[in-house]
């Protein structure tokens, strides 16, 4: 890639994409660059921090690996980092399926279309950032006892979580997870009498039962 401006990539959340070698290759950037004027990024890019930092923490501590599934992968913008991987992302927006938005930069990924935990291909490790309870099917079937218990059922299936959720999401998965450590900088935000972990930073998760 040519020259990177830092200053930039840190002010859009991308400079842990930066510091840990994380930018697209040639090949990628035209990947992307051919589906880049029919998707709309403002907002996502600093989502490419939390997958940095999973990704950095899963290749040190994962070694044995091979699935990863992205829940509300939306377009799967960075899953260029996961080609070492059987990466799975998953993505319930009507207008990114009915329009095959998603962003295919290698063979070997796949994309489902629907809403966790109906749609639920399995594997070894979840990544789940800002997807889970922000709107979609567990946040409008957060009241209902069927869903729940389908949602805790499906995510079991998974031995590892990296998780960026609310207080209430994390209390739901902590039923059959156990929280391991954060990391990254949690910074706890009040938005309209609530508080919301904002930041970069993702929680690993492992099953209580491993």
């Amino acid at each position: 890639m040519g020259q990177v401006d830092r200053a930039f990539l840190e002010e859009v959340g991308l400079e842990l994409v930066y510091d840990y070698g994380l930018l697209r290759n040639e090949q990628e950037t035209n990947i992307f660059k051919e589906k880049m004027n029919q998707i709309e990024t403002d907002g996502f890019w600093g989502f490419g921090n939390n997958y940095a930092l999973t990704l950095k923490h899963m290749k040190e501590h994962l070694p044995d690996v091979r699935t990863v599934v992205d829940i509300g992968c939306c377009w799967g913008v960075f899953s260029y980092m996961f080609k070492d991987y059987q990466y799975i992302g998953v993505e319930e927006d009507r207008e990114i399926c009915e329009k095959d938005l998603f962003i295919r930069y290698y063979p070997h990924h796949q994309y489902v279309a629907g809403g966790f935990p109906y749609a639920n291909p399995g594997g070894d490790v979840f990544i789940a950032s800002m997807s889970l309870g922000y709107g979609g099917t567990l946040y409008h079937q957060k009241d209902n006892p069927e869903v729940i218990n389908l949602f805790l059922d499906e995510i079991s299936r998974y031995k590892y979580g990296y998780i960026k959720a609310d207080k209430w999401v994390e209390d739901l998965i902590a039923e059959r997870f156990e929280k391991v450590e954060t990391i990254g900088k949690v910074k706890p935000v009040k938005i309209r009498n609530v508080i919301h972990n904002l930041g970069d930073y993702m929680g690993f998760w492992k099953r209580k039962d491993m």
